[in-house]
């Protein structure tokens, strides 16, 4: 729907919204436009995938503290 309104600008920030919570749901919707540009898919895919990395680094200090972010290097 939005990529219909806002052309294929909407992808990059519909993947990085999408991306803190999975990924699978990015892929997904790419996968289902009639033709992405091969760039601008592989851009939201990667994007995705970065935001999904830095919530589950977040959630993992909120939950686990000071120490489990020293145990993965992250402090």
């Amino acid at each position: 729907v939005a990529t219909r309104k806002f052309g294929p600008s909407a992808i990059l920030p519909f993947a990085a919204i999408s991306g803190l919570l999975d990924v699978d749901a990015v892929v997904l919707a790419i996968s289902r436009l009639p033709q992405p540009p091969a760039q601008l898919a592989a851009d939201a895919v990667l994007l995705a995938v970065a935001a999904d990395t830095v919530s589950k680094c977040a959630l993992a200090a909120l939950l686990g503290g000071r120490r489990i972010l020293l145990i993965f290097g992250l402090a």
